[in-house]
């Protein structure tokens, strides 16, 4: 498959620039820089593809951290990069639940690291204190999903968000709920005005 040339992240269209080599401050080989003038520089000297789907998409959630004014944090970057493009790759049935606005066929469990939780979707949730919310996520095997949300796409960005908790479970983080909001809500966005960075990140090639 073509290697992409540009993705379109909010307002901004960051154009890939591949580099036979890049180095990072210290002097080191590295795989990635962003740059927020709107470029994302991808190191091309790897035969793995996968390394770069990975990088890619490391540097695509960079790109949210900026804009959204969170603050910059490598290691979780890393560790949902590696864990979102895992899930996709095992549960191709629901990305394209998330990325299709005319797909209403919910999915009923998902694959998630060693872990399969099931979809559970609910008349009326609510959390601990008391509050509706649109979903919950639990370690022992269960989300649970608000069913009665008449939109569907704020359904979709609930079923993300609890993904990317089930995915820092996996890893052993500690849950950042304001980080997971920032993540589904944004990445869901460029995921849908973006379809061949998916078909990118999924293909073999």
């Amino acid at each position: 498959m073509k290697r992409l040339d540009e993705i379109k992240i909010g307002w901004q269209t960051y154009k890939f620039c591949y580099k036979n080599e890049l180095i990072d401050k210290d002097g080191d080989p590295c795989f990635s820089h962003y740059h927020s003038r709107g470029e994302i520089e991808i190191t091309d000297e790897y035969e793995d593809k996968g390394i770069q789907k990975f990088t890619m998409l490391k540097e695509v959630i960079h790109a949210v951290e900026h804009k959204s004014g969170q603050c910059d944090d490598i290691s979780r970057r890393l560790m949902e990069a590696n864990g979102l493009l895992e899930l996709f790759r095992v549960n191709p049935a629901f990305v394209d639940f998330l990325i299709n606005p005319e797909d209403n066929e919910k999915p009923e469990s998902i694959e998630i690291g060693w872990q399969t939780y099931l979809f559970n979707y609910e008349d009326n949730l609510l959390n601990s204190d008391g509050d509706k919310v649109f979903g919950i996520f639990h370690p022992y095997g269960v989300i649970e999903i608000w069913s009665d949300c008449l939109n569907l796409g704020r359904q979709k960005v609930a079923m993300l968000h609890e993904c990317i908790h089930g995915i820092e479970e996996i890893s052993g983080q500690e849950a950042e709920e304001g980080r997971c909001k920032m993540l589904s809500h944004n990445l869901l966005q460029i995921f849908r005005e973006n379809p061949n960075f998916i078909s990118y990140l999924l293909s073999d090639d």
